[in-house]
């Protein structure tokens, strides 16, 4: 984790199997939501 200005950045990296396929875009928002609840926070960015 990362502290940028007034807010702070966390980075993960997910690392699978060659032989595991790929999850649509859809399914990667859906965890990094997921992610983003459990850490009390929202990755999106209000405009």
């Amino acid at each position: 984790m990362a502290k940028l200005g007034r807010g702070k950045q966390i980075e993960l990296y997910v690392i699978v199997p060659a032989d595991m396929s790929t999850e649509p875009l859809a399914e990667w928002d859906r965890i990094r939501d997921e992610i983003s609840k459990a850490v009390g926070t929202t990755h999106r960015i209000a405009g």
